[in-house]
C-alpha cells in the first residue's frame, strides 16, 4: 500500500489512533493534546482533529507533521516512514504485499539460536505485532529477546516501540467486561487463564516489572473496578496509568 492510503486509513480512525499512540492525551475542543511524543499527559503536543488533515506539532520541540502517518513514524519508529507504514498497516489490519505485512515466524536468533518458547503479540484484531523468544542458556538460566517486524522482515535487534503492547490483547478485546489479571511473564499469563478461571483475562508485557513505565494499557483502563495488578513492584506505576484495583 502507498503511504497516502495508509495515512487516509489512519485518519478515518483518528481518535483510536491517537489514543493508541498518545495514551495520556485528551481531546480539547478541535485538538487532541498530549505532553510529548512519548504519549504522556500535557499540552505541548497538539493534533488537529477537526476536519480533513490531522496536522500536528509539538510546540516544545518544534517537531511537526502533516498527517497521522508522520506522527506514527515520530512516536514509534524513530522517524522512519517505511517502518511506520508496516506497523500502521498491521495495526489497521490492512492488506498489502507479503513483504509489507508481518507473516510467518521469526528465524533463529543470530547468536542465541532457536528459542525454546515463542510468544506472539497481536493487535486486538489479531494482526501480528511481534514475538518474545525464551532462550535456555543451561544451568537453569534463561534469557528473553523481543523480535519485531521491520523493513519487511522479522528483526531480533529491534524491540517493541513505546508504548509497548500488552500480551493476549485479543482476549482483552474479546472480553470487555472481564477483570484483567496483570502478571509477570508470557508463560505465567498463559497459565493464569487456566489456573485462576472465574472469568478473568490474564495479560502481561515484554520487559517484566522493569518495563511497566513503557506499557500501553489498551483496553484495561476502562475496565470495571475489579481489574487487578499481579506484580507488587509495578502497582504504583500501574495505578498512575489508570489501572484500578
Amino acid at each position: 500500500m502507498k503511504a497516502a492510503e495508509i495515512a487516509d486509513a489512519l485518519e478515518r480512525s483518528k481518535l483510536d489512533v491517537l489514543r493508541y499512540l498518545l495514551p495520556g492525551g485528551r481531546v480539547q475542543g478541535h485538538e487532541y493534546c498530549a505532553g510529548s511524543l512519548r504519549g504522556d499527559a500535557g499540552q505541548s503536543l497538539k493534533v488537529n482533529v477537526n476536519g480533513k488533515g490531522c496536522v500536528w506539532c509539538d510546540f516544545a520541540t518544534r517537531e511537526k507533521g502533516a498527517d497521522l502517518l508522520d506522527l506514527w513514524a515520530q512516536a514509534r519508529c524513530h522517524g522512519s516512514i517505511p517502518d511506520a507504514m508496516c506497523e500502521a498497516a498491521a495495526w489497521l489490519g490492512l492488506g498489502g504485499t507479503a513483504s509489507e505485512k508481518p507473516h510467518g515466524e521469526p528465524p533463529p536468533h543470530p547468536k542465541l539460536g532457536t528459542p525454546a518458547m515463542l510468544f506472539g503479540y497481536y493487535t486486538a484484531a489479531g494482526v501480528p505485532i511481534g514475538y518474545v523468544g525464551r532462550f535456555n542458556l543451561g544451568d537453569g538460566k534463561k534469557t528473553f529477546r523481543p523480535c519485531t517486524w521491520r523493513g519487511g522482515r522479522w528483526d531480533w535487534s529491534a524491540g517493541f516501540a513505546k508504548p509497548r503492547p500488552l500480551y493476549r490483547l485479543m482476549d482483552i478485546a474479546a472480553n470487555p467486561d472481564a477483570p484483567v489479571l496483570l502478571v509477570e511473564g508470557e508463560k505465567t499469563a498463559d497459565a493464569a487463564v487456566h489456573i485462576v478461571g472465574g472469568g478473568y483475562v490474564a495479560a502481561c508485557w515484554s520487559g517484566g516489572a522493569d518495563g511497566v513505565e513503557a506499557v500501553h494499557l489498551q483496553g484495561v483502563n476502562d475496565r470495571p473496578p475489579r481489574a487487578h495488578e499481579g506484580m507488587n513492584p509495578a502497582r504504583a506505576p500501574l495505578r498512575a496509568k489508570g489501572a484500578r484495583r
